[in-house]
């Protein structure tokens, strides 16, 4: 499988330089191709530097994640076909994901936001929200120097899904296991506990 890997990215503004730690299921794709030839790998990121994550409602990106890379034989992880078959349920992928590690030998699809950023020793003092990307890359657009708008990031059936699918799909025992799992991404982050 995917395993977790440092990938500190150098995003050079006409501003100032700032440091990006991506997260998969987090806009990380759409974010890389906005930013081009202004995105470079840098394992040393400057700590004095503007460093920043986008993190993403525990609830909506393990939904994401069941949806694109389960539930959808297009999107299917090879790696997965020892665990799952392509179209296996939302519930069983919770059960499996509840039980998985939060350390390096993790996916970086459900790793959880925090032991990303515990891995990488990568400590953002901006923090933007999948659920609120293009204003909060406005602002940071802004301070770093970035002067084209974000594009609207990755319009996947998932990320148009309507609000009420994601939430029916959760159980009170599914809520619970991703509460559990992903503890640490919902105190620090401030996310609601309920989808």
């Amino acid at each position: 499988m995917t395993r977790w890997v440092n990938t500190t990215q150098r995003v050079t503004g006409k501003k100032c330089i700032s440091y990006w730690l991506p997260a998969n299921k987090n806009g990380t794709m759409a974010i890389m191709k906005h930013l081009g030839e202004d995105c470079r790998h840098d394992t040393q990121a400057d700590v004095s530097k503007i460093m920043w994550v986008v993190v993403r409602n525990p609830f909506s990106r393990i939904y994401s994640c069941w949806y694109n890379k389960v539930k959808i034989k297009s999107t299917f992880l090879p790696d997965l076909r020892s665990v799952f078959k392509p179209g296996d349920p939302f519930d069983v992928f919770v059960d499996w994901i509840a039980k998985q590690p939060d350390d390096r030998t993790t996916d970086n699809h459900w790793i959880s936001q925090t032991a990303n950023m515990r891995l990488a020793n990568f400590k953002p003092n901006r923090i933007l929200r999948f659920e609120t990307l293009h204003d909060d890359w406005n602002l940071l657009a802004d301070i770093v120097g970035l002067d084209k708008p974000l594009k609207p990031h990755n319009c996947t059936r998932t990320n148009l899904l309507d609000h009420s699918e994601h939430v029916d799909s959760y159980t009170e025992s599914l809520r619970t296991k991703v509460l559990c799992r992903y503890q640490m991404d919902f105190e620090q982050f401030g996310y609601p506990d309920s989808p």
